[in-house]
């Protein structure tokens, strides 16, 4: 039986996972009601266009905006982060100032790609064993 907890507490990822005290970070992904805040609040235009007879929406986004809400939502939490030798506390405003340094950005980058992995894992195990039939045989 697959537990599951209504408090998404995220996920850390130590920077030397052998010594904890040397920081970390903790990650969760948007919940579907953050992504779509965040697709809400970043369009800048949005008109009717056709093709082929077809009507679509053009939405444009402002992506920068899109991608700072989204390291807002996905970091929770964090220790031990220093840029030029302060110590940051986990606010908004230095989120977005630890955006900007490219050795962080990429190993963060990782971790995320490792949180998207993991949950798709779980997505997968959790399909398999869904019952296709009604006998409950996913052959």
């Amino acid at each position: 039986m697959v537990q599951f907890s209504s408090e998404n507490a995220g996920t850390w990822y130590y920077f030397d996972p052998a010594d904890e005290a040397a920081g970390g970070v903790c990650l969760q992904l948007p919940t579907e009601e953050e992504y779509r805040h965040i697709d809400k609040v970043t369009i800048i235009s949005k008109k009717k266009k056709a093709i082929k007879g077809i009507l679509y929406d053009d939405i444009k986004r402002d992506e920068s905006r899109r991608t700072k809400l989204q390291w807002r939502f996905m970091i929770v939490d964090w220790k031990n982060v220093c840029l030029d030798s302060e110590t940051l506390e986990c606010t908004d405003e230095n989120k977005d100032k630890m955006r900007k340094v490219n050795t962080f950005k990429l190993w963060l980058g990782g971790k995320i790609d490792s949180l998207l992995e993991e949950a798709e894992d779980l997505k997968e195990a959790l399909a398999k064993n869904l019952p296709d039939s009604l006998s409950g045989s996913a052959e």
